[in-house]
């Protein structure tokens, strides 16, 4: 059984269908809310990654995708733009994106379901291969 799962994207000010690319709802009320949120996770991700070197503020959300899944939760893909907090430059501070990733789950962790798979074979496994006549002359099976 397949499932699929749309993306919906987003910027800051609309919520937008992918198949007809108009604006599907006004980015405001509890979506609002929601990516502001989810933007702030993601800065606060970014800054959680010492190999920067430096602790980054949001100046804006660029653009984002989000996909909910029954079995998973809600995914986010965001396009964030933040500049550098603590460094004095003359001029304004460059402006650098990042794309982040994140996972809202369900469930927590601790109460996530564990799967385990089996690797016994209680019986025998065929597999069928289609031949053609070129390829028949040059198999041997033993």
């Amino acid at each position: 059984m397949y499932e699929i799962t749309r993306w919906i994207y987003f910027d800051e000010k609309n919520v937008y269908d992918l198949i007809n690319e108009e604006p599907h709802l006004d980015l405001s009320g509890h979506w609002h809310e929601e990516m502001k949120a989810v933007s702030q996770v993601g800065v606060n991700y970014i800054n959680a990654n010492k190999m920067l070197g430096t602790s980054w503020e949001l100046v804006r959300l660029h653009d984002g995708y989000l996909r909910t899944d029954s079995q998973r939760g809600t995914d986010y893909m965001l396009d964030l733009i933040v500049k550098p907090v603590n460094i004095n430059f003359s001029k304004q501070a460059p402006e650098v994106m990042f794309r982040v990733r994140l996972v809202h789950p369900y469930e927590t962790l601790q109460n996530a379901r564990q799967l385990s798979v089996k690797r016994e074979i209680q019986g025998k496994i065929k597999v069928l291969i289609p031949l053609s006549s070129v390829s028949k002359n040059n198999i041997h099976v033993s």
